[in-house]
């Protein structure tokens, strides 16, 4: 099932590099209980700024909630519980772009079965509060496709998915659920070259007489 989630979208920043200027937007999904589908929303490339050379992904992944176990076996066991989720950014046809899966993992030692499967007692436990986060990113020299879909005057959406990957292992006898939470963080970067304005204009001119009289 599609559904919207609230987000944001964050203002751009510009930066100068050796490869040219970059400029950024961002993007947020909040945290919300898996398993969800949604889409973020960012500005194209404007052409107007110049000649598009490079568009880079990034995706941040989080996943957070709970985790309750039961060791049903008659001995003590480590018990390790995984709470994760599989996060991934794609482009508008929904092919792939990032995959993430952040996990956060706990282990304790629990007892015996103590014969209610109530995740409490000497045999079981409810473990709050966890917490992890995964990144991935990605510089790709645009496609005739990219420069269709990234360049203009409009916005990108882009789909945004999360499946919850939790799990427990540590003993062959035991009951556990999760409760998993996911959120994302997308950025999408253009590097340019901008088009000369009248004061770079004005330079090469002045570079120019300079070198000629150099010359003569």
């Amino acid at each position: 099932m599609r559904r919207t989630l609230s987000g944001s979208l964050v203002v751009l920043v510009c930066a100068l590099t050796a490869s040219g200027e970059v400029i950024s937007f961002s993007a947020d999904v909040v945290d919300t209980r898996t398993n969800w589908a949604t889409t973020v929303s960012v500005p194209q490339f404007d052409p107007a700024l110049g000649t598009l050379t490079a568009i880079g992904f990034s995706l941040t992944g989080r996943v957070d909630g709970t985790a309750s176990y039961e060791n049903l076996s008659p001995s003590p066991a480590n018990i390790t519980v995984n709470l994760s989720s599989e996060i991934k950014l794609q482009r508008p046809d929904a092919t792939n772009l990032l995959v993430v899966l952040p996990i956060v993992s706990q282990s304790q030692l629990t007892g015996a079965y103590d014969g209610a499967i109530d995740f409490g007692g000497s045999s079981g436990a409810v473990v709050n509060a966890l917490a992890g986060s995964a990144s991935n990113s990605q510089i790709n020299s645009p496609t005739p496709s990219d420069f269709t879909t990234f360049v203009g005057n409009g916005n990108v959406v882009m789909p945004v998915t999360a499946i919850a990957r939790s799990y427990a292992s540590g003993s062959g006898n035991m009951v556990a659920a999760f409760q998993t939470f996911a959120g994302a963080g997308v950025t999408v970067s253009y590097t340019y070259t901008p088009v000369p304005g009248p004061g770079s204009a004005a330079l090469l001119g002045l570079a120019g007489m300079i070198a000629g009289r150099r010359r003569r």
